[in-house]
This record gives structure tokens, C-alpha cells and sequence, in this order.
């Protein structure tokens, strides 16, 4: 501990330091973002269960450094990064393996993507425009597959999903268009979101006809 070390929510933190240029673009902060479900410092009804009330406002007006954007926690000397609606573990050194199945579904999202893509682009502007929802849908989930750097909580559901072969776009896209209102998505919550909705429907489908997951 410093001079510069503060307690907050039981737990004391030491001013680390700010994010470098390259560090602080939203899609470089992502891919070292992990849920610590296990200090559980997250808004009441956030996706996880709340262990302490935390708010961002709150944790900066704790901080003795109010510009710094990384604090190591004394207790179990985590890095983390304060988050709207979270505190979020800072992984400094990147952990993805090229080799697992996150990887495997990214890499097969994005070859579908880009064969969607030549495949509008053959139609037309006319049949494009015509097709915008559809178009929009199809970026944004493959925006959230190219990012890759799955919570927790969405794991499970992508293993589901692969486990149920290749077109994932072309599943989820059919699934969503004639389950709901075909406006678009917008965040990769959403998409989430669409992704579990699809594995509970798969998954009821197969046990009408006697079969379980």
C-alpha cells in the first residue's frame, strides 16, 4: 500500500496508472475486459449478482488519482478498470488461445459474412435497400463475433450455438426475423440476448420430440 491507496466497498485500491493512446480506444479496453463476478462490485440487477452497491461516480469520488483509469486491488492484486455499470478486471497480457472454440465460431462467422456480403453486393442497390433490416442484422452480429472477447456469462451460450453446426448468422437471423419485430439490434447485449432466446427455442424443439440437450 501507498499514500495514495483508498478503500472502497471493503477493499482497498492503489492508484495504477492512466491508458496509453494505443491502450484506450473502446475496441482495445474490450479485448482486456473481464467480469469479476467473484468481487461482484456491480450495479443491483446487472447481469451478475451485486455484492456492493458500486456506481462509478461512487468509486471515482473514493479514488485519490482521479485521472488514472487502472487500480490494483491490495487484496488479491487484480487490475481493474471502472465501467459504467461495473468493475471490471483489466487482463494486461491478452489470454485468447487461436484454437479454441470462441475462435473456431469467430473464424466461421466471418468467412459467412463475407460471402453474405458478395452475395448483396451481386443483388443491387435496389434489392440491398430493400433488404435493410436483414443487412443490418447481419453486421452487428458479426460485430460482436469479430470482437470476440466473450464475458463469462456468454460462453455457454456460444458453445450451444456452435454445437449446432455452421450458418450461425443465417440461424439466428431466420429465428429473430419471425420471433420479433425486425427493427434491428444495436447492442451486443442484444445480440446476447438473441443468442440465448435461440438455444431455448432449439432446446424446446428438442424435447417435444423426446430429445434432451
Amino acid at each position: 500500500m501507498t499514500d495514495k491507496t483508498f478503500e472502497y466497498g471493503g477493499y482497498h485500491f492503489t492508484p495504477e496508472r492512466q491508458l496509453t493512446q494505443s491502450e484506450s480506444s473502446l475496441s482495445s479496453i474490450s479485448k482486456h475486459q473481464r467480469i469479476d463476478t467473484e468481487l461482484g462490485f456491480c450495479k443491483e440487477d446487472y447481469a451478475y449478482e451485486s455484492k456492493f452497491g458500486y456506481s462509478y461516480e461512487s468509486f471515482y469520488e473514493a479514488a485519490t488519482e482521479k485521472e488514472f483509469d487502472l487500480f490494483r486491488c491490495e487484496e488479491n492484486g487484480k487490475l481493474y478498470i471502472p465501467c459504467e455499470n461495473d468493475l471490471q478486471e483489466y487482463v494486461e497480457q491478452s489470454e485468447q488461445s487461436k484454437n479454441n472454440v470462441y475462435e473456431t465460431v469467430r473464424s466461421s462467422v466471418a468467412g459467412e459474412f463475407a460471402a453474405y456480403k458478395a452475395r448483396e453486393i451481386a443483388r443491387g442497390a435496389e434489392a440491398v435497400f430493400g433488404n435493410h433490416y436483414e443487412i443490418h442484422f447481419y453486421n452487428r452480429v458479426a460485430g460482436y463475433f469479430d470482437n470476440g472477447d466473450f464475458q463469462f456469462y456468454e460462453k455457454t451460450e456460444i458453445k450451444k450455438l456452435a454445437k449446432r453446426g455452421g450458418n450461425i448468422l443465417e440461424r439466428l437471423w431466420n429465428y429473430y426475423s419471425e420471433s420479433e419485430e425486425p427493427s434491428g439490434i444495436e447492442t451486443y447485449y442484444d445480440i446476447f440476448q438473441v443468442i440465448r432466446s435461440y438455444n431455448g427455442y432449439c432446446n424446446d424443439q428438442k424435447m417435444e420430440y423426446g430429445e434432451m440437450e
